[in-house]
C-alpha cells in the first residue's frame, strides 16, 4: 500500500511521555475520522507499548523511545514504537499473557492487550540490542459489501421484521463482524462465541439504524459490535473460561458421577 502521510518521534524513556506518545498518536490518527472509541484503541495501543518500553527496556537508566506512524493506502494507521535497550530474550514467552519481567506490581498484559486493540500485532528483538513493536489497525470502515439489492433496502426490511434479510445482512457482513471481534482475542472468550456477540451488536445496529442522518451503516454499526462485545466482558466478570476448559470439565464431571455411581 502507498504511504500518504506519516511522522516519527523521538524522545527519552520517561513516564512522563507517555501522555504526550498517547495523545500525539491520536492526534495523527484524527484524519482518518475515526470514532471516538476507535480514537480509545489507539490511545491504549500506544500507551502498552510505549510503557513496556520505559519499564522493561530500560528499567535502570534512561534511553531513546522512536514511535513513527504512517497511513497506508488512505485507510491503514501502522505504529512503530523501538527501543534500544535490552531487548527481549523470548519474544514467544514474553507475549503470553501474564508474563512479565518487570516485578509482581506489572500485570504482564502489555503484548495482549496490543493485539487485542490493533488488527496485527509483530514484535522483533536481539537481545541488548532492543526491540520494536509493529502493529496497524484499518480505522475506516470497509466498504459496504456488495450485495444482491441495495444494502438500505435490506435494512429496512429487516427492521421490519423480514428476518431472511436481517439474515443476509449479517452473511454478508461477517467480515466487518469479524475485523471487530478480532480486537478482542486473548481476554478468554473463545473467538466464535466473541463472534457471536458481535452478532447480536450488528443486530442492533440495523434496528437503531436510521439512514437519514446520511451515515454509512457500517460506520454507524462498528461501535454497536463492539460496544456489545465490551459490555459482556464487563458484566461477565474479568477471568473468562474457554469453551473447551468447559466442555473438559462436564466430561470430568459426568466421569466422576459414573465412576461414583458404579462403586456404590
Amino acid at each position: 500500500m502507498n504511504e500518504t502521510n506519516y511522522i516519527k518521534l523521538e524522545f527519552p524513556s520517561r513516564s512522563s511521555n507517555e501522555g504526550f506518545a498517547r495523545a500525539a498518536a491520536a492526534a495523527f490518527a484524527a484524519q482518518l475520522d475515526p470514532n471516538m472509541e476507535e480514537l480509545g484503541d489507539i490511545r491504549t495501543a500506544v500507551s502498552e507499548a510505549v510503557t513496556n518500553a520505559i519499564v522493561h527496556a530500560y528499567p535502570d537508566t534512561i534511553g531513546r523511545v522512536s514511535m513513527r506512524l504512517r497511513i497506508l493506502g488512505g485507510s491503514t494507521l501502522e505504529i512503530s514504537v523501538r527501543d534500544w535497550g535490552r531487548g527481549i530474550e523470548n519474544v514467544d514467552k514474553a507475549m503470553e499473557p501474564l508474563y512479565s519481567t518487570g516485578g509482581e506490581d506489572r500485570s504482564g498484559m502489555g503484548f495482549t492487550i496490543m493485539g487485542s486493540f490493533m488488527d496485527k500485532l509483530r514484535v522483533r528483538s536481539t537481545p541488548r540490542q532492543g526491540h520494536d513493536r509493529h502493529y496497524a489497525e484499518i480505522h475506516m470502515p470497509p466498504d459496504e459489501p456488495a450485495m444482491s439489492g441495495d444494502i438500505y433496502d435490506a435494512i429496512r426490511l429487516a427492521k421490519q421484521g423480514d428476518r431472511e434479510a436481517a439474515e443476509r445482512l449479517v452473511e454478508e457482513n461477517s467480515g466487518l463482524i469479524w475485523s471487530v471481534a478480532r480486537r478482542f482475542f486473548g481476554r478468554g472468550v473463545d473467538p466464535d462465541d466473541l463472534y457471536q456477540l458481535g452478532c447480536v451488536g450488528f443486530l442492533k445496529a440495523i434496528d437503531g439504524f436510521d439512514e437519514s442522518y446520511g451515515t454509512r451503516f457500517s460506520t454507524y454499526a462498528v461501535p454497536k459490535i463492539s460496544g456489545e462485545i465490551r459490555r459482556f466482558l464487563r458484566d461477565d466478570g474479568t477471568v473468562k473460561v474457554s469453551r473447551g476448559i468447559k466442555e473438559q470439565a462436564a466430561k470430568i464431571r459426568q466421569a466422576r458421577i459414573k465412576r461414583t455411581a458404579h462403586r456404590t
